[in-house]
């Protein structure tokens, strides 16, 4: 596994990421997670999902998936 942040202290970190800085999108992270995340991730609390918003996402992906079994959803939500 790769650390995050490397190379950049505690304050360097907030300020990157005060910046608008994101991780970049793992590779095997579906892009709708990834999304997902970057949502999670706003600025303003009152424009990121709500925990109940989150579940129904990964939920709702899940069912799409199912025919597909995707072990990248498979883990996160078992109905």
């Amino acid at each position: 596994a790769h650390l995050p942040y490397v190379g950049l202290n505690h304050g360097d970190i907030i300020e990157w990421i005060e910046d608008g800085h994101r991780l970049t999108k793992p590779e095997r992270c579906p892009n709708w997670m990834y999304e997902l995340l970057l949502r999670c991730h706003r600025r303003e609390a009152t424009s990121r999902p709500t925990f109940k918003e989150i579940y129904n996402e990964i939920a709702d992906q899940q069912r799409e998936d199912d025919g597909n079994k995707d072990e990248n959803v498979e883990w996160i939500v078992n109905e």
